[in-house]
């Protein structure tokens, strides 16, 4: 199953999900392609199967996700997965968890976040987590310099957070509490269908009406962990070896979601009948079998299996593919080859 994404401009994205495929609304910087949601923000239409095209996920998800038919409305699908283009810096920011979401009384519930980086340009950067002794007051006086100008001298970024470079293939998990800001990366998004963010601080620029976008100081100040995070960031690069009979895969934990990262090589391999799986695909072209379809998915797509497909094997088209296999729930182990 895929679906037609939500295309939403930020001004920090810019034109380069259009080198994916994505046909991006004119004269725009788009930072986000919402590609599964049901988020009031935007619930997602089926593109195919053509029996489907057009409905909406909302009333798909239980059924896709247990095996049972159910068209009634099923709520929040515990997942929101987008593309993130983030050419210019994220505001500083963070997201709250559930209790201070609704202490704060939000109508929606917190957020944790992680980033599989497809693409980063040379001047890619992280902050991830607030440096060991930062207060809140040296978080508020960088926030009360929002009348200067734009730069922020690198040495007052070294002492407030931990910067770090990113490289394609990390996997970062940011938990609710953790200072957050990265430009120059191009990464798949799993998340908690949550779009609540409190920004910190905006760089002092403007927003496309030009006027400063809010800022959420005292909310922030108030949700933020006040350390690094330890095991955040991970890199585990697949490699598939010609005598492999099976796919190498590595499993990120220690989230409100399970992502598993496969390499997979010609000889297709058997994906056990089980809860349903989100592929996001990210390197190599695929190709799905089943019974009753078969697909060749070329770039950085994403494809939904629905819990209790009885045949989906999976192998790459030539040479390798990665994909990563999403889940809300714990999964069988690896298929089989054949």
């Amino acid at each position: 199953m895929s679906f037609v994404p939500y295309l939403r401009p930020q001004v920090w994205g810019s034109r380069h999900l259009e080198t994916l495929g994505r046909n991006l609304p004119p004269n725009q910087p788009v930072g986000e392609s919402w590609e599964l949601s049901t988020h009031p923000m935007h619930i997602s239409r089926v593109a195919m199967p053509a029996a489907l095209a057009g409905q909406g996920f909302d009333r798909l998800w239980r059924s896709a996700l247990t095996g049972r038919d159910s068209t009634e409305d099923a709520g929040d699908f515990p997942l929101l997965i987008k593309l993130l283009d983030c050419r210019d810096w994220t505001s500083i920011q963070l997201h709250p968890d559930d209790l201070q979401a609704r202490q704060n009384a939000e109508g929606s519930p917190g957020k944790t976040e992680a980033w599989y980086v497809l693409h980063t340009e040379p001047d890619a950067e992280l902050l991830l987590g607030t440096r060991p002794g930062v207060t809140a007051e040296d978080l508020a006086a960088l926030t009360a310099n929002a009348a200067g100008p734009p730069p922020v001298p690198d040495e007052t970024l070294d002492r407030l957070f931990v910067r770090s470079r990113p490289s394609v293939g990390d996997f970062i998990l940011i938990r609710p509490g953790v200072v957050h800001s990265c430009k120059g990366i191009t990464a798949w998004e799993i998340q908690t269908p949550s779009d609540l963010t409190y920004r910190l601080f905006d760089w002092n620029r403007l927003g496309p009406d030009g006027r400063p976008r809010e800022l959420h100081v005292a909310k922030a100040l108030a949700s933020v962990r006040w350390a690094a995070p330890k095991a955040v960031m991970t890199h585990w690069p697949g490699v598939l070896r010609e005598q492999e009979q099976t796919p190498r895969f590595f499993r990120y934990l220690d989230a409100p979601f399970q992502v598993e990262h496969w390499t997979v090589g010609t000889k297709p391999f058997r994906l056990p009948p089980g809860p349903m799986r989100v592929l996001c695909t990210i390197r190599g072209e695929l190709r799905l079998r089943g019974n009753g379809f078969e697909e060749e998915v070329p770039g950085i797509q994403l494809r939904l299996l629905p819990a209790g497909l009885e045949e989906c094997w999976i192998s790459a088209r030539t040479g390798e593919a990665e994909l990563l296999l999403v889940m809300p729930e714990s999964s069988p182990s690896p298929g089989e080859a054949g």
